[in-house]
């Protein structure tokens, strides 16, 4: 490929409408990849799909804390049947917030 300027400008604005972080986190993943095999010839493709993947995990991570302090978790532990008990809760909370404290490069 001589210019590869075309596929970037796709993948990006297709990136753009990801709205899953974890989706998000894989195309990153799989773009990264590609464009260190440098079968395409996209200036600073490899910066870019480092950065890219490197946030696109930060953003996981911040996802993924959310949702173990959200609203299920809390929702489980205020069941009749109370599926989830409050020590389980607060042990979701500690994760949840050990996670959000992890620092990625």
């Amino acid at each position: 490929m001589q210019d590869s300027g075309p596929y970037d400008e796709f993948f990006r604005r297709w990136y753009a409408t990801l709205e899953s972080p974890y989706l998000r986190a894989e195309a990153a993943d799989w773009f990264c990849q590609a464009y260190l095999t440098e079968l395409a010839d996209v200036p600073g493709a490899e910066h870019y799909g480092a950065a890219l993947s490197t946030d696109s995990k930060r953003a996981v991570r911040d996802h993924l804390a959310r949702e173990m302090r959200g609203r299920n978790i809390s929702d489980w532990s205020m069941s009749p049947e109370e599926p989830l008990s409050k020590t389980q809760v607060r042990a979701w909370s500690t994760a949840a917030d050990e996670l959000a404290a992890v620092r990625l490069p």
